[in-house]
């Protein structure tokens, strides 16, 4: 086009050197893009790794700074990836997505407003197919991304669980003969979770169809309108036009419509960590009622136990009821009971880990929670399951 010529100063050129330069420019532009674009997504997603690996390490200092009875109550496989898989669904995929997402978005603007510079009927039809393309392809596969990711991540959550615990009853599983029926039923919550995984895979091939399909109807609508409106050697030079832009957009379309799934489906995957955030904070804004009791100088190794109910959270069946006693210093005493009476729910109300629903527990004068912070290192616990970590003896 003269418009195009003219600014590049080659109206006096031929036909061949007009060609050589504008071609030139081109591979030019693209060669530079591409090389930005490596340049900055490699950048960016340095970025994005160390602020994920920074909010890991925060969550989990605020998941252990929260009640000891909420960290007990939840699976430790939702904790898990919570912290790890739910992190980097919520930072790492689902901002470089953004970003690959806004990148594509402008070179998509640059070319269209090129094909426009050259053929403005060609440019306004592909700007017109190729948007309802994607808010079409959009609305069809993202609802769908964000309801199967969360699924398959809590699905996900629900098979670790159920094979930690078949692996950790072994033994009984292998002396009832039971192994089969375990088997059967975690690997059925795995399979489920794979057909979820399956759908997830096969969205972005939906999306590369469609478009493609997109590019047939587009060059048929650039053809017809050419003919009608001018003649039939504009129809041809539109359609190649239409076409040449179309193997640039085409591309970059799929990656675009990728990336804005890729953070529909990381917003579900990261579901599972946004309700555990938003139950960490919930417990952290509530100040605990015992934080402004005094504290004496000296430990005293006594436990004071009265009128102590306890059920529960989100239970209302009462496992102790009324309990009182006293231990004093130098004294051995033992919990006796029958299994299920609740001697283990007793031992963890006596170390903090829940709070009485009525009543009070007190070591050397102060709550259970209070007297571990302030005394730390003056009170052990031997539990019935020895937990032994991959480390020296001194970290045991």
């Amino acid at each position: 086009p003269s418009s195009l010529t003219t600014i590049l100063n080659l109206d006096g050129s031929s036909f061949n050197t007009q060609f050589v330069s504008i071609s030139s420019l081109i591979i030019v532009i693209f060669i530079v893009k591409t090389f930005l674009a490596i340049l900055g997504n490699r950048k960016i997603l340095i970025f994005l790794g160390n602020r994920a690996a920074s909010a890991s390490s925060s969550m989990v200092s605020k998941l252990l700074a929260s009640k000891p009875d909420y960290i007990l109550r939840k699976k430790s496989q939702e904790l898990l990836y919570s912290i790890t898989a739910g992190i980097d669904n919520l930072i790492l995929n689902y901002v470089s997505a953004a970003c690959v997402l806004l990148t594509e978005a402008l070179f998509l603007a640059v070319i269209i407003a090129g094909v426009v510079a050259l053929s403005p009927s060609a440019g306004v039809i592909a700007l017109i197919v190729f948007g309802l393309s994607t808010l079409f392809i959009s609305r069809l596969t993202s609802r769908s991304g964000k309801s199967l990711s969360e699924k398959s991540a809590r699905l996900g959550v629900q098979y670790n669980e159920r094979l930690l615990e078949t692996l950790s009853v072994y033994r009984e599983l292998l002396l009832r003969s039971d192994l089969d029926k375990a088997s059967s039923e975690t690997q059925a919550v795995r399979a489920l979770t794979l057909r979820m995984r399956a759908q997830l895979i096969f969205l972005p091939t939906l999306s590369k169809y469609l478009f493609e399909f997109s590019i047939v109807i587009g060059g048929a609508l650039v053809g017809l309108s050419q003919i009608i409106l001018q003649d039939s050697n504009d129809a041809i030079a539109s359609v190649v036009i239409f076409v040449a832009a179309s193997t640039r957009i085409l591309p970059s379309l799929i990656r675009a419509q990728n990336s804005f799934l890729i953070m529909k489906q990381s917003e579900g995957g990261a579901q599972v960590t946004l309700d555990v955030i938003s139950e960490i904070d919930e417990l952290l804004q509530k100040v605990d009622e015992n934080t402004h009791l005094e504290i004496t100088s000296k430990f005293l190794p006594s436990i004071d136990v009265e009128n102590l109910t306890f059920s529960y959270p989100e239970t209302d069946q009462i496992v102790l009821k009324e309990i009182n006693f006293s231990i004093k210093a130098g004294q051995f005493v033992a919990i006796v009971g029958q299994s299920g009476a609740g001697k283990s729910t007793l031992v963890d109300l006596l170390l903090g880990m829940y709070e009485p629903t009525s009543g009070y527990i007190e070591v050397s004068g102060l709550p259970p929670r209070e007297a571990v912070k302030t005394w730390p290192g003056l009170i052990s616990y031997v539990p019935q399951d020895i937990a032994i970590i991959d480390g020296t003896i001194a970290k045991n």
